[in-house]
């Protein structure tokens, strides 16, 4: 049976359903059954490195789940050891390395599926819709349609980009736009409804989304569409636009996020993946795009998330045929008030990824990163291994 425990918030590898964030852990797939039971199990052991322009710096991680799954009914709880240091900075007091991000089930009957308990959630390209909940969802589908609604409240303790500080690492970077320092469980609460459509080469869906705050000043309402579309000269296009309606005062502010790839083959010498990815956020004086459960980013480790204003990325992986289990990895970025004009920053990316084994249990990365803006020039190399034994 196939296991379907998230993992990772943010992923550039897409489903149909809900294009999700490319991660490199492999404990997923490479789960141990115990016995004959439906019970599976697996750990993950991780070790990151950086330099930050002279500053080393290290910190570990550990992930251990456990699934069990029969034909109706599936539990899946996932929690998490992960250490994080930040340069010249202390993260709110409540966020605890050591968290539970899935304790939840899948009940299957027929063609409906209720889903409950401690989750991630994604629709779309997880613009306005990606992060950890607690609560319920049902979920109807056939073979061209799928509807889904649920009502859920912030996970806060494991929610992604939750942080306080901006002067973090490019690598694993959390920013602080989403303001959640002093939010305690309960203060974010939303309904949900994500209706999608697919064919083999097209998929078009439809989000709304309507957030309770604890203060009702930040009251909203989004309705978006997503999709994911095959192009002439073999493009996919995938994107995800939305508005955000607040409820005090009738502001209207838009966002969107789009990435248009190709892959093709090179002869005998190996394979090409080209990527351009945009993300935007409107700003209109106090009226600003704040897709709060959103997650949308670029960035080989997702350090460039929806913002007011335009960030531009671009990536070139190379996977040569003699070394299949290495990828090569080029990418820039663009950050800017502006759609082209002006650029506030602009960041040069070189990575390597490689996997020890066939199943990719064992994997090392190191990248290279170098960011010019108004603050100077800043470098870092980073490095990480993966370890599911």
């Amino acid at each position: 049976m196939k296991k379907n425990i998230i993992l990772c918030g943010f992923y550039l590898l897409a489903s149909l359903w809900a294009p999700a964030k490319d991660c490199p852990s492999r404990l997923q797939p490479n789960l141990r059954p115990i016995g004959a039971s439906p019970l599976s199990w697996g750990v993950e052991i991780r070790s990151n490195f950086f330099n930050l322009d002279g500053d080393n710096y290290w910190y570990y991680g550990l992930t251990a789940a456990l699934t069990s799954e029969t034909d109706s009914l599936s539990i899946y709880a996932l929690g998490e050891y992960k250490e994080k240091k930040y340069s010249e900075c202390q993260y709110p007091e409540d966020i605890s390395p050591l968290k539970l991000k899935l304790l939840s089930f899948d009940w299957k009957i027929g063609r409906l599926t209720l889903s409950g308990g401690r989750q991630e959630v994604t629709a779309g390209q997880g613009l306005v819709l990606d992060d950890f909940f607690d609560g319920l969802r049902i979920a109807y589908a056939n073979d061209a349609l799928r509807l889904e609604a649920g009502a859920l409240v912030l996970a806060r303790s494991v929610a992604r980009e939750a942080f306080s500080c901006q002067a973090c690492f490019f690598h694993e970077y959390t920013s602080s736009w989403k303001n959640l320092k002093q939010s305690s469980w309960g203060d974010d609460k939303l309904l949900y409804a994500d209706l999608a459509w697919k064919t083999s080469a097209l998929s078009l869906g439809m989000l709304y989304l309507k957030s309770f705050a604890r203060d009702d000043l930040f009251d909203f309402q989004q309705l978006g569409v997503h999709g994911r579309v095959r192009l002439p000269l073999e493009l996919n296009l995938q994107f995800e636009a939305s508005g955000q309606r607040f409820d005090h005062g009738g502001g209207l502010a838009f966002g969107h996020s789009f990435e248009l790839g190709r892959r093709f083959k090179a002869g005998t010498i190996g394979a090409f993946t080209l990527q351009l990815k945009h993300l935007y956020g409107s700003a209109s004086g106090n009226t600003l795009f704040t897709p709060l459960y959103g997650n949308a980013s670029l960035g080989e480790r997702m350090h460039y998330s929806v913002r007011q204003g335009s960030t531009w990325g671009s990536r070139i992986q190379f996977q040569p045929d003699l070394l299949k289990r290495m990828e090569i990895e080029l990418h820039y970025y663009q950050n800017g008030a502006g759609w082209l004009a002006n650029p506030i920053s602009h960041e040069w990316d070189a990575g390597l990824h490689y996997a020890l084994d066939r199943n990719k249990r064992y994997q090392f990365f190191i990248g290279y990163s170098r960011t010019r803006g108004a603050t100077g020039v800043i470098n870092q190399v980073a490095a990480e291994i993966r370890i599911v034994p």
